[in-house]
């Protein structure tokens, strides 16, 4: 493996200003939330049987269970993947390539939330609306709703795109990838398992995402776009940090076919 990481000729300054970024997208994100609001002044109708399901009090997967899923479980096995890289250096920009992935998924989502401001299946449910609107045919705002804690009212508005479906699909593809990659450079006769690196972990990013929606917590349409910038987020991620690696790896591998076909056309001569 040392022979592959000498490659990836990332400076102490370097690393450290990727986690001055990291944290500076992580301060954005606060930014967004503290300071401003989902699009307001949506209108919707009482009897929308898109924003009129049961609000789900107990999630199949939880922010608690998300926050292991994709961050706390993933950099464990990362700090366990020493044990085959052999190659703290690698194992860290891993870690960063991680953080970097979460980080920029985050800002998308919560940037994208704040400006689309769409209404949640359950919206109905969590606004209460007041008695006078009952039984209204006409658009209403969010005026008429009684919701006594304004974190419950306000999340009702951000469905769109789903953070839960980006998260996971961002953390557990890079999370393929790195293994996937770790698999192809110690040429391990176990290569039959970086099938499974990928197969194991998309399934649960995609039980994740349809869970959202068994939970009337976003529309198929927030899970499938929350899919797509989580899958963004880590393939950028993954070939930003470990560009330099796949080059030099694909480069051998075109030595080795070159050296083949010069063996096989002297052979012929």
């Amino acid at each position: 493996m040392s022979k592959f990481t000498r490659i990836i000729n990332w400076s102490p300054v370097q690393l450290a200003f990727d986690w001055i970024g990291c944290f500076g997208l992580i301060y954005l994100i606060y930014l967004i939330e503290s300071t401003t609001t989902p699009f307001k002044h949506r209108e919707f109708l009482l009897n929308d049987t898109n924003i009129g399901h049961p609000f789900t009090v107990e999630e199949i997967v939880p922010n608690k269970a998300l926050l292991w899923l994709c961050f706390g479980g993933p950099i464990i096995i990362l700090l366990a993947s020493y044990l085959k890289v052999r190659n703290w250096k690698f194992v860290h920009i891993a870690i960063i390539g991680l953080f970097f992935n979460l980080a920029l998924g985050a800002f998308i989502i919560q940037l994208l939330k704040n400006l689309v401001g769409r209404l949640r299946p359950d919206f109905i449910d969590r606004c209460i609306p007041n008695e006078a609107s009952l039984g209204s045919t006409l658009l209403l705002t969010l005026d008429i709703c009684t919701q006594t804690n304004p974190w419950t009212l306000r999340d009702g508005t951000q469905s769109f795109p789903s953070g839960h479906a980006a998260n996971t699909f961002g953390s557990l593809l890079f999370l393929a990838l790195y293994f996937n990659l770790i698999f192809q450079l110690k040429n391990s006769r176990f290569k039959w398992l970086q099938y499974y690196c990928f197969i194991l972990p998309l399934s649960i990013s995609l039980y994740v995402g349809i869970s959202r929606i068994w939970d009337f917590r976003h529309h198929w349409e927030d899970v499938l776009v929350g899919s797509c910038i989580g899958i963004f987020t880590g393939l950028f991620s993954y070939f930003y940090y470990f560009k330099k690696i796949i080059n030099h790896y694909d480069d051998k591998d075109s030595e080795v076919q070159e050296n083949k076909y010069e063996l096989v056309d002297s052979m012929e001569n």
